[in-house]
This record gives C-alpha cells, sequence and structure tokens, in this order.
C-alpha cells in the first residue's frame, strides 16, 4: 500500500530492493550509491521506530561508523554530525548514555534537513546505479 509521500516510497521501495543483495553480498556487494540509500535508511527507520540508541543497540548499528559518509553523500550533514556525536558519547553497552542518545534523538527531529526529500533525490539521480524500486 502506498503512503501519500511518493518520496518515501521512492526510498522505501528502492531498499526493500536493495536489502536481498545486502542479505547475500553483505555492503562490500552493493553499488556506491545502494550502500547510501541502505545505510541511511537503516538509520532514519531505526531512530523513528526507537531513537539513536535503538540503532546503535540493534544490527544496523554494526554500520555505524560508515552511516556519516552515507549522509554526506545526501547532503544530510546535520544528521552526519548528530550520528558522529553519538558514536563518542561512549559504546557498547549503549543504556548508561541514553540520556544524551535521546537529546541527539530530539535534535534529529527538530532538524530541518527532511531525509525523505533528499534521499529520494538522490535515488533520482543514481537510478542508473540502483534496482527499481520495489511497489513504488
Amino acid at each position: 500500500m502506498a503512503s501519500l509521500d511518493p518520496d518515501y516510497d521512492l526510498v522505501f521501495g528502492t531498499y526493500t530492493a536493495i536489502w536481498p543483495r545486502y542479505e547475500q553480498a553483505g555492503l562490500r556487494g552493493l553499488t556506491g550509491p545502494e550502500r547510501v540509500v541502505f545505510l541511511a535508511w537503516q538509520f532514519v527507520g531505526e531512530v523513528n521506530n526507537g531513537g539513536i540508541r535503538q540503532f546503535l543497540c540493534n544490527p544496523s548499528g554494526a554500520h555505524a561508523a560508515e552511516t556519516p559518509a552515507a549522509f554526506e553523500e545526501v547532503s544530510l550533514s546535520r544528521v552526519a554530525s548528530l550520528l558522529r556525536r553519538a558514536l563518542v558519547t561512549g559504546g557498547p553497552p549503549w543504556f548508561p548514555h541514553s540520556e544524551a542518545l535521546n537529546a541527539l534523538t530530539d535534535e534529529f527531529f527538530r532538524s530541518p534537513e527532511n531525509p525523505y526529500d533528499l534521499l529520494a533525490s538522490f535515488v533520482r539521480q543514481h537510478s542508473q546505479e540502483m534496482p527499481a524500486p520495489i511497489g513504488a
């Protein structure tokens, strides 16, 4: 079922098409643009669901160190900065750092950067280097 946001649908559909390639070959098996979409979407999805701490505690956090560069590629420099700041707050286990990570999560939601718009623009610019979106 499509959402009311075509940018969201485009990015989610592209991420969904990339996922099987990631499961089969990992990050190294993805093209540069696919890797950017995959890493950025993992972060955005986890943070929207439960905050930066959830991203870091879940398997998606295994790629936390590579994710800020992905954000830079799509002009999400504030989000890249937030994640870099989160990574220097401490380390696993992340629970003792919950207050600091919650503050960074709040900052993410106040950011004027729209990850859906910027990721959709990136997908459109690199459509030849990515699989066709599923369901979009």
